[in-house]
């Protein structure tokens, strides 16, 4: 029998992301400090000497190519920087600053204002041709409707669809194809010494312009941060809000099935508050 103190097992290591060895690679210097961070994507964030970075690997998908191709070919401006891309994995340099969330009063108003004017010069910078908008919108609004059936009450269905396909008889001088962010939210950006910083890219690529405001109107609790946005974006023309107004719809119907096929509280009730804000009476 031994006796005496039981040897102690050695530490477990510390967590770290499954980076291919050219993302290793990539790295200034040994990470010293290693963070895994909740969010749909899986993201860590790498501190060592003088440096941080973050490593991120979308969701399988578009998400990987759509943000590598948004931070490498756009010239975006407060965006972070793509430091190398490997295996489904990004590596992007750090952008500080607070997060707008979390700000109050006056400079909470001011960052909403400088987002919609970032916002503004991200469409107008490459106006893109595509499919006539009427079609690219009826097309979007039968593959909803599909993907609806079965999940949503039949009501639902037809009257966002309905709500919806009133963007198709709108004149094609409202819409503008652009480069989108397609996830304008609060919560991707921060506000620091250099100015406002944009984050998640995954969802970017060219789309009508006026899809990226479908947050701001309709998820946003407080109205004056929307009209904030909206100070800054510019004031929307009677037709453009018209076109909104049907995208919006749209919105609602992807959210709530897309919440009630995943099982997701939070979404069905986003979905929910949503279709209920185009005058359509649904609880979960």
């Amino acid at each position: 029998m031994r006796l005496g103190p039981t040897p102690s097992s050695p530490p477990p290591s510390p967590p770290s992301p499954p980076l291919p060895t050219g993302l290793w690679a990539c790295l200034p210097g040994p990470p010293r400090r290693v963070e895994r961070r909740v969010g749909s994507a899986e993201v860590w964030r790498l501190e060592g000497e003088g440096f941080i970075v973050w490593a991120k690997r979308p969701r399988p998908g578009r998400g990987f190519s759509q943000e590598r191709e948004a931070l490498t070919s756009w010239g975006l401006r407060g965006a972070p920087t793509l430091l190398a891309a490997e295996g489904g994995w990004l590596l992007l340099s750090d952008r500080p600053g607070e997060a707008v969330e979390a700000l109050q009063g006056e400079a909470r108003r001011r960052a909403f204002i400088a987002a919609g004017a970032w916002h503004r010069a991200l469409h107008e910078g490459a106006p893109a041709l595509g499919e006539p908008a009427a079609e690219a919108l009826s097309l979007r609004v039968s593959a909803a409707a599909r993907r609806a059936q079965g999940l949503a009450p039949d009501e639902v269905i037809t009257t966002l669809c309905a709500q919806s396909r009133l963007g198709c008889d709108l004149p094609e001088s409202v819409w503008r194809r652009g480069r989108c962010h397609r996830d304008v939210h609060p919560r991707n950006w921060r506000l620091g010494a250099e100015g406002l910083s944009v984050l998640d890219w995954e969802h970017a690529r060219v789309d009508l312009t006026l899809a990226d405001l479908v947050k701001i109107v309709g998820e946003l609790p407080d109205p004056e941060d929307s009209a904030a946005f909206l100070e800054g974006y510019g004031a929307l023309t009677a037709l453009e809000a018209e076109a909104l107004g049907a995208l919006s719809a749209l919105h609602a119907l992807n959210t709530l099935v897309y919440g009630l096929r995943h099982g997701d509280p939070a979404l069905i009730a986003l979905g929910a508050r949503l279709t209920r804000r185009q005058g359509v009476a649904y609880s979960p």
